[in-house]
């Protein structure tokens, strides 16, 4: 993110082990948010290491796992899982000496750590997913729920729900918007659902002692960054001055389709369609 641009135009450029990867061109002008976004996929990289890690025995991704890679005893390189479970290292064979056998050893707080031994293809990416076992402690309960939206009530399909505890773990809704933990400790969670163009939830929920399924469902409310809502009038993906100015013809009959000016959808285009669509460019 970054903001307190000038007005004008922008190369933006991703650089990923010293290569030029990716590029677009931008135009920012007063008022404008601009979204860029870049699809890497590490198979593209010839030396790279890449994968996921799960929970065994579940579809549960574990979040901020430190994923170690050694070579002689020797630490080469280090990172972390991100909330979908995955992790890449980017010319990993470059960094290598004398050998393309490495060890991989992956840790994270509340399970057991697991090393694997893996020979780095220096022409193309290496992939190399991890189970993880919880350290030392049966499967106790499981939290399940379906995601919605608030509007619409209808599943919000590829919805995102971390949980955050003694574990850190994430999944994803499914086309009805259902999700489910398995295999969680006896503790107190943060369970957050997020979804892209909605307002993400916080709630604290407990799992108990015996063997139990919790229950916890989530209503998602469009965000008012939303590109798809409804104070976006010109429909570019953008709420901004534009769409403030379109709004104000729309209340003073100028030309604009007099429903699209209704942005509250309470029958009438007025001073609070206006103040909706300022507060949205003002992120409030």
């Amino acid at each position: 993110r970054i903001e307190g641009l000038p007005n004008g135009d922008y190369a933006v450029n991703v650089i990923t082990a010293s290569t030029l990867v990716a590029m677009d061109q931008i135009t920012i002008a007063t008022g404008d948010r601009e979204i860029v976004k870049f699809t890497i996929d590490p198979r593209d990289f010839p030396g790279s290491l890449f994968g996921r890690v799960r929970q065994r025995n579940t579809d549960t991704f574990i979040v901020d796992a430190l994923v170690e890679v050694f070579q002689n005893d020797v630490l080469i390189a280090s990172t972390r899982t991100c909330t979908t479970g995955q992790y890449a290292f980017f010319d990993l064979f470059g960094k290598l000496k004398g050998t393309e056998n490495v060890d991989v050893m992956y840790s994270q707080e509340g399970f057991q750590e697991e090393t694997q031994n893996v020979n780095v293809d220096p022409d193309l990416g290496t992939e190399l997913d991890q189970d993880m076992e919880l350290k030392g402690v049966p499967v106790i309960g499981a939290l399940t729920g379906i995601i919605t939206d608030a509007d619409s009530l209808a599943g919000i399909d590829g919805a995102t729900v971390t949980l955050q505890g003694d574990l850190f773990l994430a999944t994803f809704a499914d086309s009805n918007g259902f999700f489910v933990f398995d295999g969680l400790l006896a503790a107190n969670y943060n369970a957050e659902a997020s979804a892209e163009n909605y307002d993400s939830i916080n709630v604290g929920t407990n799992i108990d002692a015996s063997p139990s399924i919790t229950i916890l469902d989530f209503e998602l409310t469009p965000g008012s960054d939303s590109p798809a809502g409804a104070e976006d009038l010109n429909a570019d993906t953008f709420v901004n001055a534009i769409d403030i100015q379109l709004v104000i013809n729309g209340v003073l009959g100028l030309p604009i389709a007099p429903a699209v000016a209704d942005v509250n959808d309470d029958g009438s285009s007025n001073a609070i369609d206006i103040q909706k669509v300022v507060n949205a460019v003002l992120g409030l």
